[in-house]
């Protein structure tokens, strides 16, 4: 009395529970179609759940032979069946679900009638004992025909591993006798495959590799397979090697979170960032609540490595600390033209009606140097010191040292509306004023981390 749906309910229920590796050959018939037709399902919609009862048993390792539906006219059955009874036997003979085997009974010509009685019950729908001898009759050849079951390896891929970093998969296969015993060639250095199919170790070198794959049952039937492993470098995030008085430390390339309470990771190309995580050790986090003033990640700006870009318009990330600042870095370009519209801030403190500092900002009014609060402020670009910050479209170092001062607000991308239009790589504040070693020494691992110049 079940319909196809029905099927795919019973199926974990009542057949795989059954499943047994000690057996060569585990072999379900499924022949289910004429409830489903008469119940007013089409052709495709019985057979969409017919798939999905043939791949889920499938998956589990069992062999499915699936019979098509036999006609009948028992009373009340639809005018259109006979219709969808052939449109549904063409999809079971087509196959598209993986069946290991199909039949049609319906083209045995002692099923064909079911008016006759020698085969079929009265109801003219259901078969009589007879009918049952000749389906057995029928798949008892197809049963037989088919080969015992072979192991077959059903991990399709494998995640990559990083050079130097624990790695952990296990394999898995379906079918076959008994126990399996996995073995495979071609196996990365530092990574073992285990009898047991859990492929581990810690990979001790880059590179693509071709794991060749043998898995064997009890009675020694065997499957084979193939799978690629690539094993990428460590990633290496920039750690500058001077720390002292460090207050802020922002990189892209970690700890970006979509919200402002950073609870969703900021991964992809185009994610919102609402927080940037001070990886200072202070909790400096300069963060945005609001959705549509958050500045966006983009991957693989320069050298590799992404960047946090503002859209000039009202991107901007705050932080309400109170913070002392007497050295800025930044790793930056600006895009808007060729030089500066407005005031455009980048690094600029505010600290209620006192005002604030503008420790990277654009000159404005045409401009493509730096603003230097009259003369208060000392800038180096790429190493150099300089105001110039032409070209605006390229990358570039820039670090500001200034007498130290203690604000409760910092702004990364505006000084009073005036926005930055551009991409920030990093961005580094010290409390005091560093020494000229000292910030020789941050430039340089900036530049090699960042390859500017």
């Amino acid at each position: 009395g079940q319909v196809t749906e029905g099927l795919v309910t019973s199926g974990p229920l009542f057949v795989d529970i059954l499943y047994n590796r000690a057996h060569p050959k585990n072999i379900v018939v499924v022949w289910e179609g004429v409830n489903s037709l008469t119940a007013g399902d089409t052709a495709a919609q019985a057979y969409a759940a017919l798939t999905t009862y043939i791949q889920e048993r499938r998956a589990v390792g069992w062999q499915v032979i699936v019979l098509g539906a036999l006609p009948t006219t028992y009373t009340g059955v639809p005018a259109d069946y006979e219709t969808k009874r052939i449109a549904y036997n063409n999809l079971i003979a087509a196959n598209s679900a993986g069946a290991d085997a199909t039949l049609d009974p319906s083209a045995d010509s002692r099923l064909s009638n079911p008016a006759d009685t020698t085969y079929f019950l009265g109801d003219r729908q259901h078969i009589n004992p007879a009918g049952r001898a000749v389906i057995a009759e029928l798949v008892y050849p197809i049963v037989t025909g088919l080969p015992n079951s072979i192991p077959t390896i059903t991990t399709s891929s494998l995640p990559d591993g990083t050079q130097g970093t624990a790695y952990s998969r296990q394999l898995a296969a379906f079918r076959g006798v008994g126990t399996l015993t996995w073995t495979a060639t071609g196996v990365p250095a530092g990574l073992t495959l285990n009898t047991d199919g859990l492929l581990s170790g810690t990979p001790t070198a880059t590179g693509d590799s071709s794991i060749h794959i043998t898995v064997t049952d009890a009675i020694g039937t065997t499957g084979t397979g193939t799978l690629s492993l690539h094993v990428a470098a460590p990633i290496q995030y920039f750690a500058p090697s001077y720390t002292t008085g460090l207050q802020l430390f922002i990189d892209p390339l970690r700890s970006m979170y979509q919200d402002a309470a950073g609870t969703t990771p900021a991964t992809g190309d185009g994610d919102p960032v609402g927080l940037a995580a001070d990886l200072s050790g202070q909790s400096n986090s300069p963060s945005q609540s609001t959705a549509n003033k958050r500045p966006l990640l983009k991957l693989n700006i320069q050298n590799g490595k992404p960047a946090l870009r503002f859209d000039g318009s009202n991107d901007v990330l705050v932080l309400n600390n109170t913070v002392t600042y007497g050295t800025v870095f930044a790793v930056v370009n600006f895009n808007s033209g060729g030089n500066f519209p407005a005031y455009n801030g980048l690094l600029v403190t505010q600290n209620g009606a006192a005002g604030g500092d503008n420790f990277i900002t654009g000159l404005g009014g045409g401009s493509t140097s730096l603003y230097t609060g009259g003369a208060s402020i000392t800038h180096y670009v790429n190493g150099v010191q300089t105001h110039a910050f032409s070209p605006l479209s390229t990358i570039k170092i820039v670090a500001s040292t200034f007498t130290a001062v203690s604000k409760t607000k910092l702004e990364i991308g505006n000084d009073g509306g005036d926005f930055w239009n551009g991409d920030v790589l990093a961005v580094l504040a010290y409390d005091h004023v560093l020494s000229p070693s000292d910030l020789a020494t941050v430039e340089s691992d900036l530049n090699n981390y960042f390859a500017i110049y």
